[in-house]
This record gives structure tokens, C-alpha cells and sequence, in this order.
């Protein structure tokens, strides 16, 4: 999903006629995980210092403000955050997303803290399929995990439309991993993601977007997974479209095969956070959008022991097959990769484990043929 910094310079800066459409599309192909769109503006000249500090200006108005707006459909009206949402009153805006607000809220019937996630009538968000949309926020609903959002109610016929989750105390895995993190504090963390993935994939819904900005760390320092299939870029790369995020996407998605984007795409996502977060880089990079997808497709990334010799084996052996291009070559379910590393938790062998296991017959066979071998031997004398 875009970041909401990213999301309010795109808007500013095509308000200000700074840059185009065409050239904003030609930033965000160039832009990596680290980045800001203002930031490679930056870097790359098309921006000046002074120029940003005018976007930075519209962007504080429109904050704080509100915008109204005239669209095609959309009656016009204020922006200013409502004061109720059905039976649960505002207490204050928590952040503005892409698909629109996020507010702290109190349920009245209860008094029960949550958030309020509102769908903006916004120009951006006017191509929603909002059917499709509210469908995904009805799959996830029905999920109960600790390390999975939870979502109370949906509340689509609303002007606006919106749905209530848990709230969440914490930062994004963005955020938390780029204070660093030791390798065991990042096999915990993502064992217990590899759980809450299990858990939804069991019941057939695959998040099919995962990145560390829709993970969040709790104040208790656990993982919890939010918006399964919720809104997800799209992108046209030689014809054909593809969904998610670049740097986060599996071979298939990159391909634009739709009907392969299931639980073995969220292993392949998860395996490229487990990555970033131990290497501190990403395992597929590149120029430019055609760049990233194609690697992702045929590149191998750099060994983590190349990258950091203290990063074990086993943990090593862990990624890799996850980051296999082959699904069939990757684990079979997120649950098996928990497994290998709730191994490595409890100090137990990984590698040797899946070798012998996944040679079982092979190394059976050969015992037989040294013993039939050995045996002809001695009858013979």
C-alpha cells in the first residue's frame, strides 16, 4: 500500500504542477523500500529545496483544513472528520491512508476503545470496487488470531462507508526493523506471522499483499498481520497488469498469473521480509519497476552468510526455501516454515532434519544395496 507520506506528495505536487503524472509514475518505478517519492524527487533533480517546502505547505493546509472536492458520482462535500460513526464517537484522527481516514473511537454501547477505517469519496479512491472490496473485509472478519487485525463490524451502506477494528497499540515492522533487530528477535517475530498466515490460509484467505508497513508490533512486542487483500496497487509492466507491492511480490505475481497468488505467494513475501529484516536490504532490487520484477523472477538473491557471516545456517537454509521460484520447491505451508523455526527456537537441528526426511527413501535404498552388496561378499568366501 502507499504510504501515507507518499500518498499526500503525490497530491501536492500534482496540485502544484511541480512534476507530472507521467513523472510521478517514472519516481515510484525508481523509488525502493527506504525512499520517499520526495526524496528521489530530490535525488533525482526533478524537485528543488524551495519548491518542496510549497508541497510541504499545501500538504499542511490540506491536513489540516479538510478538501472538497466535485467528482463524477460524488456528491460534494466537507472533508472535516465526523464527530459519530454510527453508534461510536471520535476521539481523535489517528493517520490518513490512501483509501482514506483512521480514527480513535468509542463505542458507545460498551465504551470499548477501536479504530474507525473510513473509504474516502476521494478522487484516488473513486475506482474502488467497493463490493470486492467490502467481499475481502467480510473473508478477514471471520478470522480470530492473536496476530491477526481484528475486525468488529462493516458498515458499508454508511455515507461514508467504513469498518471498525481492534486498535493497535505499536509501530509498523517498517518502523521497528529499521532500528535494527538480532537475528533471534527476528526468527520470533516471524515464526509467530508464519502462525497468523497459517491460520487464515487454513480457512482460504491469503493476504496476497504483505509488507512490513501492514505488519504492526504491538506493545507487547507481538506480530500482528493487517489488511488480508485489502486495495493493492496496480501495475502495468509490457501489457500486463499485476498487483502488490514491487519489492514484496513473488514470481507469480510478477508474471501477472492471478489464480497462483495464494498461501505459497504469502510464503514467498514472508521470506523476503525474513530477509530484509535480518540483512537490512532487500533481496531483489533494481533501476526501475521492469528491473524489480524481472529479478525477482530469475535472480538468486545474495546469500545471508555472505551478506552477515553471523547469521546461522540454519536460519540461512530457512529463507532460501522460502524465496524458491519453484512453489513446488518452497514450503508447502506457511505452518511447516513456523515449524523449522520454531526448530531453530528450541536449539534443534534444521538442515539435517529435512534431509534426511526428504531423502528418506534414497538413503534407505542405498543402506539395502551396501547390505545385499556385503552379503554377496561374505557368501562368496
Amino acid at each position: 500500500m502507499v504510504s501515507h507520506k507518499d500518498f499526500f506528495f503525490r497530491k501536492a505536487v500534482l496540485k502544484t504542477n511541480y512534476l507530472t503524472k507521467e513523472q510521478l509514475q517514472q519516481l515510484q518505478e525508481k523509488q525502493d523500500s527506504e525512499l520517499s517519492l520526495e526524496e528521489v524527487a530530490l535525488e533525482e533533480g526533478l524537485i528543488t529545496p524551495e519548491q518542496l517546502e510549497v508541497i510541504h505547505k499545501h500538504i499542511q493546509k490540506e491536513m489540516n483544513l479538510g478538501v472538497t472536492r466535485e467528482l463524477p458520482g460524488v456528491v460534494k462535500r466537507s472533508r472535516a472528520p465526523k464527530k459519530q460513526y454510527a453508534h461510536y464517537e471520535i476521539l481523535e484522527e489517528i493517520s490518513q491512508t490512501p483509501i482514506g481516514r483512521v480514527y480513535k473511537a468509542r463505542n458507545t454501547k460498551n465504551d470499548n476503545r477501536v479504530a474507525i477505517k473510513e473509504i474516502s469519496p476521494e478522487e484516488e479512491c473513486a475506482a474502488i470496487d467497493l463490493e470486492r472490496f467490502f467481499q475481502d473485509i467480510e473473508r478477514t472478519k471471520s478470522l480470530e488470531h492473536p496476530h491477526i487485525e481484528r475486525i468488529y463490524e462493516i458498515h458499508k451502506d454508511n455515507d461514508p462507508p467504513f469498518f471498525v477494528t481492534e486498535l493497535i497499540s505499536g509501530q509498523s515492522l517498517k518502523k521497528v526493523k529499521s532500528h535494527g533487530m538480532s537475528v533471534l528477535r527476528a526468527v520470533e517475530v516471524v515464526q509467530k506471522i508464519a502462525q497468523a498466515l497459517h491460520f487464515a490460509h487454513e480457512k482460504n484467505v491469503y493476504h496476497r499483499n504483505l509488507t512490513p508497513e501492514n505488519i504492526f508490533i504491538d506493545s507487547a512486542g507481538d506480530p500482528i498481520v493487517t489488511e488480508f487483500g485489502i486495495i493493492q496497487r496496480e501495475y502495468d509492466v509490457g501489457g500486463i497488469k499485476i498487483l502488490g507491492t514491487p519489492h514484496y511480490m513473488s514470481p507469480e505475481q510478477a508474471r501477472g498469473i492471478q489464480r497462483q497468488i495464494d498461501q505459497q505467494s504469502d510464503i514467498f513475501s514472508l521470506g523476503i521480509i525474513f530477509y530484509e529484516m535480518l540483512s537490512k536490504k532487500l533481496p531483489f532490487e533494481g533501476k526501475n519497476l521492469e528491473d524489480i520484477v524481472a529479478n525477482i523472477q530469475v535472480q538468486t538473491p545474495t546469500p545471508l552468510c555472505k551478506v552477515d557471516s553471523q547469521i546461522p545456517k540454519a536460519i540461512e537454509y530457512i529463507t532460501e526455501r522460502a524465496l524458491k521460484k519453484d512453489r513446488k520447491q518452497r514450503y508447502k505451508s506457511a505452518d511447516e516454515m513456523g515449524q523449522d523455526l520454531d526448530l531453530y527456537l528450541q536449539g534443534k537441528e534444521v538442515i539435517n532434519d529435512h534431509f534426511f526426511y526428504k531423502n528418506f527413501k534414497a538413503i534407505l535404498a542405498v543402506v539395502i544395496v551396501i547390505i545385499i552388496a556385503v552379503s554377496i561378499f561374505l557368501l562368496g568366501k
